[in-house]
């Protein structure tokens, strides 16, 4: 595969990360020559982007691309990757969680580009700022798919399926966990007729401190100094939210837990 040259791309699936990728291949140059999903309004709705073939039947599978870009739910790409036909082309998948071994196991030439990037189809972001992980079953394999990468980003690494599974984990803690948190912060204020945006200033701020220092370092509010009173207050608060309450108690015992230990670490050094 040479990536100097323009490549005849299938996307299989059709959802955000397709879209990102679709989306970004044609930017670079590269010809989309399929797009699949058991839907076929949905892969219409792709293909139509970049005029190429919408199909929703793996058994007219151009056979002829020079890549195969697996980007669906992660509980469908094994079943999905047993029913391919037999082809040349190297098969990539983009899933942080699933080990590389679900393409290896029924092609020779196997790869994995992970963007670990939260990623709407509705939403344009600077693809050349998201950081690509990369893995080849062979060492030929991931120098091709780093000199594709790099392509797209200007932030590529190669890592194994281990290392991305800790990364999507990580992930799942700093992004989705966190959303959700802003979620409920929207719900409260909404109950107590408070403009939804009224966070936003603090939400800058906390994730403007990352880039400088340690979130150890950085974390504040009543937990991280032990206030009982107002973690009292807060929960009163919550009187009719009994699942809120249960996290805000969850938390703040394993926030209160970290900074002890770390005030501990801290005194030892």
């Amino acid at each position: 595969m040479n990536t100097k040259t323009p490549l005849r791309i299938c996307i299989i699936g059709s959802g955000n990360v397709a879209t990102h990728f679709t989306r970004v291949f044609h930017c670079a140059g590269h010809y989309i020559a399929q797009v699949y999903s058991r839907n076929a309004d949905h892969a219409r709705r792709l293909a139509e982007e970049t005029e190429a073939e919408a199909i929703s039947g793996m058994e007219v599978i151009d056979r002829t691309c020079d890549l195969y870009l697996f980007s669906i739910k992660d509980d469908a790409l094994p079943s999905l990757a047993a029913q391919m036909p037999e082809t040349s082309g190297l098969w990539v998948h983009t899933a942080g969680s699933i080990s590389i071994d679900i393409l290896t196991a029924h092609h020779e030439r196997s790869g994995v580009i992970y963007p670990l990037q939260t990623l709407s189809r509705s939403r344009d972001i600077d693809f050349s700022t998201v950081p690509l992980y990369i893995e080849g079953n062979t060492r030929e394999t991931e120098k091709e798919l780093v000199a594709l990468a790099s392509e797209m980003s200007r932030y590529v690494y190669v890592c194994n399926s281990l290392q991305r599974a800790a990364l999507h984990l990580s992930a799942a803690f700093a992004c989705n966990f966190t959303n959700y948190m802003y979620d409920v912060a929207e719900q409260l204020l909404e109950e107590y007729n408070l403009p939804a945006r009224s966070l936003e200033p603090l939400i800058a701020e906390t994730t403007a401190k990352y880039a400088h220092m340690r979130a150890v370092d950085a974390q504040t509010g009543p937990a991280a100094r032990g206030d009982r009173q107002t973690m009292d207050k807060h929960l009163k608060l919550l009187e009719d939210h009994p699942e809120l309450q249960t996290i805000y108690r969850t938390l703040s015992e394993a926030i209160e837990k970290r900074q002890n230990n770390y005030k501990k670490e801290k005194r030892h050094e």
